[in-house]
């Protein structure tokens, strides 16, 4: 299937909100809503190779099941059917008998496929998910019970998990929240920003948008390079800069990732400079990342935007996928040609139009390198939220 006016699909398809539903509904959440629900233990099991038959051993983590909930939940504000519903219930059961710490608070990392623990820990990128799925979860069906669940989780990490000598949170921790002080990332960072968003959006609590701003703030003084103008993956304990030859790659998808998070962040009364700082790194990202000559966004560079990984990964096109197409209808720079090749990138090879789904990562000329459809990180997640934000600006007008 090809975006061509004999199939029904447009040639600019990519501003059809109706194109983008059925995508959305028949091709990606269908195919999760009929084989990741566990009927016999509860939760999802998330692990499936190109044409959706079960692969691995079955294990659930924290971001696993937080990403399905929402998944879910999208589904049914998306569409009004009830199985969806009846999913995203499902997997929220699960999450509190299974994951929930009633001894020390907050949630485990991981549990076998029977709900048995298999990775106590503490990890914050995790709990950002919670938030993320139960603001979601609170919001599409009038729950405010989950709502205070997230906003106690973000209780807990601000008590346990956030350095007051420098203000940014620690990675991971013992169950009893003990911190591991290795080197710090960013990526939890941009995940609580996005979690607190979704919050405030459930409750229109001020000091959620607060503690969202707060993380803007630290991400344009902490994480972009003041000389190569890129966003950051690690950093010393002490959130010093690590030398060229100990840092991280850059993740070109996190550019884009984090700049529509600070546009968004300003759609929902934040401080509006944040949209400087989105305008920069989504032309960074440009800049380094595209692949001007086949369309798509390359993996990763390094900080003087060199190609280091030219795969391109299915959430590293989502995100640059949506960042471009909200810069093009709330007047972002952006070349028309960028996200005219990248969209047609997508449609042509990312997304599996034979057996649904996406790949998880097709090689810079398009073909696959790994077709698998799910696994512990791969939920589609990403390609939900592009979907979601697809039709909120083309078809909602922008609001929500």
């Amino acid at each position: 299937m090809h975006p061509t006016k004999e199939q029904g699909v447009p040639e600019e398809w990519y501003f059809d909100a109706e194109v983008w539903r059925r995508h959305l509904v028949d091709e990606v959440l269908q195919h999760w809503l009929a084989r990741a629900v566990d009927p016999q233990h509860g939760g999802y099991v998330c692990e499936f190779d190109r044409e959706w038959n079960p692969v691995g051993p079955g294990l659930k983590t924290l971001v696993s099941q937080s990403r399905l909930i929402y998944n879910f939940c999208v589904g049914f504000h998306r569409t009004g059917r009830p199985e969806f519903r009846e999913a995203a219930e499902r997997g929220v059961t699960f999450l509190v008998e299974r994951f929930a710490d009633r001894v020390h608070g907050g949630w485990i990392w991981q549990c076998r496929r029977d709900g048995s623990v298999d990775d106590d820990a503490k990890v914050t990128y995790g709990h950002a998910f919670v938030i993320f799925a139960l603001a979601e979860y609170a919001r599409t069906f009038d729950r405010p019970d989950a709502a205070d669940t997230a906003r106690q989780t973000v209780d807990d990490l601000q008590r346990h998990m956030q350095d007051g000598a420098v203000w940014g949170f620690w990675t991971r921790s013992t169950r009893d929240w003990q911190p591991e002080t290795q080197r710090r990332s960013q990526n939890p960072h941009m995940h609580l920003l996005e979690a607190l968003l979704n919050l405030y959006r459930a409750t229109e609590d001020t000091h959620i948008l607060g503690l969202a701003e707060g993380i803007c703030r630290f991400a344009r003084d902490r994480f972009v390079h003041p000389e190569h103008g890129c966003l950051e993956e690690m950093f010393a304990t002490d959130w010093s800069r690590l030398a060229d030859n100990q840092a991280a790659p850059i993740e070109v998808g996190h550019q884009f990732e984090w700049a529509w998070l600070l546009n968004r962040a300003a759609d929902l009364g934040a401080d509006p400079s944040f949209r400087e700082l989105a305008g920069r790194l989504l032309a960074w990202g440009v800049q380094c990342g595209w692949d001007g000559q086949r369309g798509g966004v390359f993996n990763q560079c390094d900080r003087h935007g060199r190609p280091l990984q030219t795969d391109k990964t299915y959430w590293v096109q989502s995100e640059a996928l949506r960042a471009m197409l909200y810069a093009s209808r709330r007047g972002g720079q952006l070349d028309s040609r960028v996200l005219k090749t990248t969209a047609d990138f997508v449609w042509h090879h990312c997304a599996d139009h034979e057996h649904g789904g996406w790949f998880a990562t097709v090689d810079r000329r398009g073909s696959p390198v790994n077709s698998d459809k799910g696994g512990l990180w791969k939920l589609d997640y990403h390609v939900v939220s592009l979907c979601d934000e697809a039709i909120r600006l083309l078809e909602d007008d922008g609001a929500g």
